[in-house]
């Protein structure tokens, strides 16, 4: 009984390595997440030449790309630090001046610190930096990490590996394993029929989602397109699904908490930048007219920014109410992102305009 058992586990697992190989040899091919494969570089490269790159793939970790970038230029009259928030800040809205944005989405305080240390590291200290500082800037719950996120996105569920099983075969390795993954492989195979992730183009309206040679980001068609019934139907969903969530998420809106340390960290940030003479100005990002009447714990956070920017003799431009900016919903591609044409309303300003011209205050 037990060789026949022996015969018959040792015929499955013949069976079954032949498909094994076969997801493996796919995801590894296509990897359509980037888990093993880091095109941070080639990106990097091509907008160091001032192309516009087209993304084929949405799944990559842009943390990785800004830090290549910044490691590889020049230095930047005007830098913005923030989030996905503030990546339709383009350089046409400002002062004729040199500009990348190298905002990163999800980003917190510590992030802006390692990017800020590059550019310092590297002597590459802007004029000016503009700081976008987001509702969840100081969280004590930290933002889900970018590239898990990247991943739950492109379809695919991690494995759970114990420690020892991390050690011996790196996660990374181990999705190639997986169903999930396999699934999103073959999905973006049928979308695309091709294995280009990614390429160069001077065509503002491709349809894919485009990373600009200033470092902004143009959404893809689909997202552009959206009328103001598609983007209120958004964000009533994710009112609703906000509500759903049992008191005491820390993932829930109002239950969000603020971290003090990463208070003191911001402001030991904006004493560095200070006294590295750079001229500092915040920016605090609109929300939809929607989502913003029904979380009146933005204004909690908005006073403690602009406390802060009061303290350090700092200027703060924007206001997380869009009504204070004359901005409409038809100014929003969903509940927290705002348009380059409603962001223009607002860089237009004469008083905008002036924060980037007048002498660094100290």
């Amino acid at each position: 009984m037990i060789d026949v058992l022996k015969s018959i586990g040792l015929k499955a697992i013949l069976a079954i390595l032949p498909v094994m190989a076969m997801v493996v040899a796919t995801n590894i091919i296509v990897d359509p997440a980037n888990v093993i494969r880091d095109i941070s570089p080639d990106i990097a490269s091509l907008l160091l030449q001032k192309k516009n790159v087209s993304l084929l793939k949405e799944n990559f970790t842009f943390s990785a790309q800004r830090t290549e970038y910044l490691s590889r230029t020049g230095q930047a009259d005007i830098v913005v630090l923030g989030s996905s928030r503030s990546l339709q800040i383009r350089k046409w809205m400002l002062p004729p001046e040199t500009f990348y944005n190298a905002s990163v989405p999800n980003a917190q305080i510590e992030l802006q610190q390692e990017l800020y240390a590059l550019l310092k590291e590297r002597k590459h200290i802007p004029k000016t930096i503009i700081f976008c500082c987001d509702h969840w800037l100081f969280d004590l719950q930290k933002v889900e990490n970018i590239q898990t996120s990247q991943h739950v996105n492109a379809g695919f569920s991690p494995f759970r590996l114990s420690s020892l099983a991390n050690r011996i075969i790196p996660t990374k390795y181990m999705e190639m394993m997986s169903f999930s993954y396999l699934q999103s492989s073959l999905s973006f195979l049928r979308i695309n029929r091709s294995l280009q992730q990614f390429y160069a183009t001077t065509d503002t309206n491709d349809a894919n989602m485009l990373i600009l040679a200033d470092g902004g980001l143009q959404y893809s068609g689909e997202i552009r397109h959206r009328t103001i019934e598609d983007v209120r139907r958004i964000v009533e969903m994710d009112l609703r699904r906000n509500n759903a969530k049992k008191k005491g998420d820390p993932t829930k809106f109002e239950e969000r908490k603020t971290d003090p340390k990463r208070v003191t960290a911001f402001e030991d940030l904006l004493k560095t930048m200070r006294n590295d003479g750079v001229r500092v100005v915040l920016f605090l990002s609109p929300y939809h007219p929607l989502f913003y009447k029904n979380l009146p714990s933005l204004d909690a956070t908005e006073t403690v920014l602009r406390g802060i920017a009061e303290r350090h003799n700092i200027s703060v431009f924007g206001a997380y109410n869009p009504e204070k900016l004359s901005l409409t919903e038809a100014d929003f591609f969903d509940y927290w992102h705002p348009t380059p044409e409603g962001l223009a309303k607002l860089f237009a300003r004469d008083s905008v305009q002036a924060l980037f011209v007048k002498p660094v205050a100290q």
